[in-house]
């Protein structure tokens, strides 16, 4: 079963501040709010609904890395999970530390404010220099987008389920700032 956390205030802040004058459940703005949570495979449980009646964001996040098929028989090829551990992350190519060492290129194209690019690269060393490897990809799966009335605990529910039948996804992140309460 998938254990609950509270999203950090500071993120759901920086977040609405940003999407305060627009819609802060349209895609651009979701996509924003998955680059400032850490947690590669989550899902995010959101309530807004200060003096009216509440709309809950639910969205699965999962960054991973699509390696480029090299024919179509490879085409099944596995998805490589990210790892910022093993993963080193800048704009600048580094200095590689072993053979099949990743690089995740970020900003290469100058846009570091949201909505980032959907597809960055990630290379691979193969001993003598960086070769394309693959793009990250990191679009939320969105269930519920806060069209229609829905609470704190129905969504909560909702992403119980849905993690249920996700594999891997063991971290749902909560934050709810709806006035109706809990019941």
């Amino acid at each position: 079963m998938a254990r609950e956390r509270p999203l950090e205030p500071t993120v759901v802040w920086t977040w609405l501040a940003m999407w305060e004058q627009r819609d802060p459940f349209c895609d651009d703005a979701i996509r924003h709010l998955q680059t400032l949570i850490q947690d590669n495979k989550c899902y995010v449980v959101i309530t807004l609904g200060i003096g009216r009646e509440p709309r809950s964001l639910v969205f699965r996040r999962w960054k991973h890395v699509l390696p480029l098929a090299r024919n179509i028989a490879e085409q099944k090829a596995e998805l490589l999970e990210y790892d910022f551990y093993k993963m080193l992350v800048s704009p600048e190519a580094p200095t590689a530390r072993n053979d099949r060492q990743f690089w995740h290129q970020t900003g290469a194209n100058g846009c570091t404010r949201p909505p980032l690019p959907r597809a960055q690269k990630v290379f691979q060393w193969n001993g003598a220099d960086w070769m394309l490897y693959g793009y990250v990809r990191d679009d939320p799966i969105i269930s519920k987008q806060g069209k229609q009335n829905c609470g704190f605990m129905e969504a909560l529910a909702y992403s119980h389920e849905l993690a249920r039948w996700s594999k891997g996804f063991q971290i749902i992140y909560t934050f709810d700032n709806s006035t109706w309460g809990n019941a």
